[in-house]
């Protein structure tokens, strides 16, 4: 194609280049230059714009292939290509206008050549080192087997995609099935997971609620375990933890108790206690039971249980207060019963030795009347003087002053009695101030306001020194050891020297004096009823008193929360007791010294 188009390029720049019409005409055979010349130019331009055409339709058909097949290696040879056959038709086209325009050969159909010239050759230096690439290019029979092997693979592929599909169904029902069992598990998960949740908030919950109640209860709790000896028998047990409280109550601090055994903290404590909780913590059988701690000079509940085996829990609690109370309450019941007994002897005496000289008053003071209005009978009476001063003597000095004596009589037991009441009275209401008492400096104290009773009586007072302190009224126990010295000198035996013996002795928290007299004694009839009211044994006029010493004696001894009784036995003398709480300090007891003294 190329050499054809060499060729007519060069017929036609040969019949352009103005050769001699002889020879043009010779060359075409003669007479028919004209007409052949034309019909020349004809089948010129119609041969080259046909290839113009062929040409540049070529390079469109590329263009479609590339976009097609962008997967053909070498793709911009193929531009390559397309852009030299679109240059080699792009001379043709010049050709044609140059023949249709008559022109002569100009620098633009030279550089159309020149263009097609250069893509020629640059497409000529390319084309032949890719020539090995491109014959490298499988064959169609090579594809051919290639497409064979690719659909023997192809069906192979199938098959296998056919397995998987089987193999993939029966491993989406296994999954499918897995996923339910995984579903369900995960729901059984997280309802367990939900349930630990709540029973962990539960226990933090009651963690909090027994942590808080730990801490603030006002109960003392105090956890232990046992400790055994080689032979397996409980000999001791350790403190695991306490609570606030327990400190509180006991003093006990928690680091100097827990993880430390009962007998380091407390040496000495009672086998009782060892064997008590031992039973507990080894059989889980609980107890309960009030304590007095000497130590603590306290009352407290104790309650013990078993948490776990081998250890057991206390539960403390203080009581003193309830105690106090109880003991306030028993001891105000005590004296609301006396107050009653009190009460029922002063309307008895109201009722009946008040009545008695009231009605004496009365009864001589209707005398008192009558012996008016005698005298003023006489007076009215119109007799001699010495008649009248005869009628009246007898009323004027005997009756009158008689009546006026028993009057008088009764006025003075009256006075007495009403004395006596507020007496007693007195001594409900007073205010007891209570302190440490030196019984000897108590005592010589009595015997020297008594020393004239005591030196004429002829009186010995045995004090059995020293006498144990207590504690109370100095004023109030001074009037009760009075008055029983003073009833022993009153009720002393004439026949035999009055001897008053005094000593004490101690008795857990309280002390008991003896005061102890060889006088005329008690009938065991009349031992209770010497604390009544007004109550004389022996109502002689020779013994000075209203019946109110041992009353007031009881009275003020009860209010001091001690005792006081008697042991008598008639003619041989009276063994009076009065019992006081102790003093803190140390006390020794009186007899115990005479003993030692012996």
């Amino acid at each position: 194609m190329v050499s054809l188009s060499l060729l007519t390029i060069n017929w036609v720049q040969l019949a352009q280049s103005g050769a001699p019409a002889g020879t043009m005409t010779a060359a075409a055979g003669g007479g028919m230059a004209g007409t052949n010349q034309q019909l020349l130019d004809q089948v010129l331009m119609a041969s080259n714009a046909l290839i113009a055409l062929a040409y540049a339709s070529i390079p469109v058909s590329l263009v479609v292939f590339i976009v097609k097949r962008r997967d053909i290696p070498f793709s911009w040879v193929f531009v390559l290509f397309g852009a030299f056959i679109l240059a080699c038709g792009a001379t043709h086209a010049m050709h044609v206008i140059t023949i249709w325009k008559q022109w002569p050969m100009n620098w633009l159909q030279a550089a159309a050549d020149g263009l097609t010239a250069v893509i020629s050759v640059f497409s000529a230096v390319i084309v032949w080192p890719l020539l090995p690439k491109i014959l490298l290019l499988p064959s169609p029979a090579q594809l051919r087997a290639v497409n064979l092997e690719l659909h023997t693979e192809k069906r192979h592929l199938e098959q296998a995609q056919s397995e998987l599909r089987r193999a993939y169904t029966v491993v989406e029902q296994r999954v499918v099935e897995r996923t339910a069992e995984l579903v369900s598990a995960n729901q059984s998960l997280q309802k367990e997971i939900g349930e630990r949740l709540q029973a962990e908030n539960e226990l933090a919950q009651s963690e909090l609620r027994y942590r808080s109640l730990f801490n603030s209860m006002t109960e003392g709790f105090a956890l232990h375990e046992l400790v055994f000896d080689p032979d397996g028998q409980p000999c001791d047990y350790r403190f695991l933890g306490v609570n606030p409280a327990f400190e509180k109550l006991t003093g006990l601090q928690k680091e100097a108790v827990v993880g430390n055994l009962q007998s380091q903290v407390v040496p000495g404590e009672d086998p009782y206690w060892l064997q008590t909780y031992s039973k507990v913590a080894l059989t889980g059988e609980s107890i309960y039971l009030e304590h007095y701690s000497e130590v603590l000079q306290k009352y407290f509940d104790v309650v013990a249980y078993r948490p776990a085996p081998n250890q057991f829990a206390v539960i403390v609690k203080d009581i003193t207060a309830r105690k106090q109370a109880e003991a306030e309450r028993e001891h105000l019941l005590v004296e609301l019963e006396r107050k009653n007994r009190d009460l029922e002897s002063m309307v008895y005496i109201a009722s009946h030795d008040l009545r008695s000289p009231l009605v004496n008053i009365q009864g001589f003071g209707a005398s008192l009347r009558k012996y008016a209005g005698q005298i003023e009978h006489i007076l009215e009476q119109d007799k001699p003087l010495e008649e009248m001063r005869a009628e009246l003597k007898p009323v004027l000095a005997e009756r009158i002053p008689r009546a006026l004596s028993f009057i008088g009589t009764s006025s003075t037991k009256m006075d007495s009695l009403i004395n006596g009441l507020l007496r007693l009275s007195r001594v409900g209401r007073a205010q007891i101030q209570a302190e440490t008492l030196d019984m000897d400096a108590l005592i010589q104290s009595i015997q020297d306001a008594a020393a004239y009773q005591i030196e004429k009586a002829g009186v010995r007072v045995d004090l059995r020194s020293p006498l144990a302190r207590c504690t109370g009224d100095r004023q109030q126990v001074n009037q009760v050891f009075s008055n029983l010295i003073d009833n022993a000198i009153k009720y002393r035996d004439p026949a035999r020297p009055l001897i008053i013996s005094i000593s004490s002795r101690q008795e857990g928290k309280h002390v008991i004096y003896t005061i102890e007299d060889n006088g005329v004694g008690i009938a065991p009839e009349n031992l209770d009823k010497i604390w009544e009211l007004f109550r004389r044994l022996e109502p002689d006029e020779n013994v000075a008193g209203e019946g109110l010493g041992l009353t007031i004696a009881r009275r003020i001894i009860e209010r001091h929360n001690g005792k006081i009784w008697v042991e008598s036995k008639l003619h041989a003398g009276s063994r009076f007791y009065v019992q006081l709480p102790v003093s803190n300090g140390k006390a020794k007891t009186s007899e115990t010294d005479h003993q030692e003294r012996a």
